[in-house]
């Protein structure tokens, strides 16, 4: 799942442990799910399992998971509780943009780099480690400057792109910034 850098869009309370109240929720893409309770010993979503954080269990929804049915699951007193939520279709805002053709018809050279690239990335992406996060996030600069929507879809001269999925910040050269919570930098 591709949600590493999200931030969080929106939080929903599963308040019953209930299937059929539990289906009432709806969550877009990009959005966030909180399932709280005691004596939690675990979570889960599309195959992985993590331990409960805080209060209860956190689900990142990817972007690009499509709509419809989503089952999510916690361990408590030893056994786990499955609940389903309904993904929905969100107006996400379009951008379209016109750049330099360069830039998005890629000469041979520029693809090469970008696919190397994108090799680096992709192999972060099976990491995991223990959640070390806190809600919300700091400001990643001293002065919060309003930032592009998370979760817009992009053309680029016309021609459709994958989501945009992170928030852009706009600063002048050599400002300090800031991250916006701990971590460890796995690729620079």
């Amino acid at each position: 799942m591709r949600f590493l850098a999200r931030a969080a869009v929106l939080t929903l309370l599963l308040a019953s442990s209930s299937a059929s109240r539990a289906q009432q929720v709806e969550v877009p893409p990009g959005g966030v799910l909180r399932w709280p309770g005691e004596r939690l010993e675990g979570c889960g979503m599309a195959g992985e399992t993590w331990a409960p954080r805080a209060d209860g269990c956190w689900y990142p929804v990817d972007l690009e998971v499509p709509a419809g049915r989503l089952e999510v699951s916690r361990k408590r007193n030893g056994s786990w509780e499955i609940a389903s939520v309904r993904v929905v279709a969100y107006p996400y805002p379009e951008q379209h943009l016109t750049v330099p053709e360069s830039q998005v018809d890629l000469s041979p050279e520029d693809l090469a780099r970008v696919r190397a690239e994108q090799a680096r990335v992709g192999s972060l992406w099976g990491l995991r480690g223990p959640a070390e996060f806190a809600l919300p996030l700091a400001s990643p600069l001293d002065e919060r400057p309003v930032s592009s929507r998370f979760g817009a879809r992009r053309t680029f001269n016309r021609q459709p792109r994958r989501p945009h999925s992170g928030a852009d910040f706009r600063a002048g050269s050599g400002d300090p910034v800031y991250a916006v919570a701990a971590g460890t930098v796995r690729l620079a």
